[in-house]
């Protein structure tokens, strides 16, 4: 008799508990970012020995940054920390190369109900809330891997967009690892309109967004707090292009 009940409750209660938790509702939540420059591997690889220390003093201090997603079941809020400050201890010019590679107090915000989203920048001493283009052509991998107990499947995409500090059009290739458990399209500034909460993104496999932190269901509100001329993404890149 307790070998049947045994075999039922393997037959009938472990699918239902697995479908509960791909269904589960969300209605809001917080997701924590680390950012990640290489692995330790690649740092150690490298042969000139002023370069790797280079590398290990900026992957340091990136680890210093924790990104967040604040998110309910219409919209989402990317925020970076504020820059870091100069140290003593730490050259200027890691310090910059740090503020630049993610972004000085760079936020995000999308609004799923009405398919728009923005972006706060500034250039040469003018705020702007720039209006993105949707850009959400992704190609999609059954490849799966394990994030914070999350299954999370593969998505990449390639596009080109104007890179401020360069002056050009740069193309990048951004690859994604987003949660179908957790169906909401949102994640870190350029990696979401997907089918699931990003956990995980990488642009060119230079810095890599991880999450390590992720409070679902947890009350959140959502006030962007940006300031600037509101200005399209085609006419902002005119007019960098234009100086």
């Amino acid at each position: 008799m307790k070998r049947h009940l045994v075999y039922l409750c393997v037959i009938f209660f472990i699918p239902l508990r697995n479908t509960n938790l791909s269904a589960q509702k969300i209605n809001s939540g917080i997701i924590e970012y680390e950012v990640v420059l290489l692995d330790k591997e690649k740092i150690d690889s490298i042969e000139d020995l002023s370069t790797r220390k280079l590398f290990r003093e900026i992957s340091s201090m990136l680890s210093q940054k924790t990104f967040f997603l604040e998110f309910d079941k219409e919209q989402a809020y990317f925020k970076s920390p504020p820059k870091l400050p100069l140290e003593d201890d730490k050259s200027e010019m890691v310090v910059r190369m740090v503020n630049v590679m993610v972004g000085e107090n760079e936020s995000y915000y999308r609004d799923d109900k009405l398919k728009k989203a923005y972006k706060f920048d500034s250039f040469r001493g003018n705020n702007y809330v720039i209006e993105l283009k949707k850009v959400e052509d992704w190609d999609f991998s059954e490849e799966t891997k394990i994030i914070l107990g999350f299954k999370c499947k593969k998505a990449s995409r390639k596009y080109k967009q104007f890179n401020v500090r360069k002056g050009e059009y740069v193309e990048f290739n951004p690859v994604v690892w987003y949660c179908p458990e957790l169906p909401l399209p949102f994640g870190p500034i350029g990696f979401d309109g997907l089918p699931g909460l990003v956990l995980e993104g990488t642009n060119n496999n230079k810095i890599v967004y991880r999450a390590k932190k992720v409070q679902l269901n947890k009350k959140v509100d959502i006030k962007p707090k940006f300031k600037g001329e509101r200005i399209d993404q085609d006419k902002f890149e005119s007019l960098i292009n234009r100086m």
